[in-house]
């Protein structure tokens, strides 16, 4: 009995905490962190980005991905500002409110931006503007 609860322990942590390291999947911390920023954090900076650019924007995140070394295991830091904030979405903002100043720029996001989807790419650090997508990429 004790043995069999000591490995239902040990996988039950496995669970929790997340795999070993250099895989992808993510942590209760991790996890919990993500939830708690999508709750608190994401939805006034969405309503802020779609004031700004004048529409409702879709916005896409990946976020089994854009979790990653280095910031695998500080989910619970994930709603301070120089986490995602910070890195994606003050610089979104600004961008948007750069182009929008005036009727031009009004016209120009809407004709051209659909959406905009923040992912992870270890290969590409730079934003990408395509067939209506801007792609926000970030190297850890």
């Amino acid at each position: 009995m004790i043995a069999r609860r000591g490995m239902m322990v040990r996988i039950l942590s496995l669970a929790v905490v997340g795999p070993a390291a250099g895989q992808q999947r993510l942590g209760l911390v991790d996890r919990r962190g993500i939830a708690a920023y999508q709750e608190r954090v994401l939805p006034g900076l969405l309503r802020e980005i779609h004031r700004v650019a004048g529409f409702e924007l879709p916005v896409e995140i990946d976020w089994e991905n854009v979790v990653v070394e280095p910031l695998i295991g500080q989910g619970e830091q994930f709603t301070e500002p120089e986490f995602f904030t910070a890195i994606y979405f003050l610089p979104l903002i600004e961008a948007l409110k750069a182009i929008d100043r005036d009727e031009m720029g009004r016209d120009a996001l809407r004709a051209g931006l659909k959406r905009v989807v923040v992912a992870y790419k270890p290969w590409e650090e730079h934003p990408l503007f395509e067939n209506g997508v801007l792609s926000l990429r970030w190297r850890a």
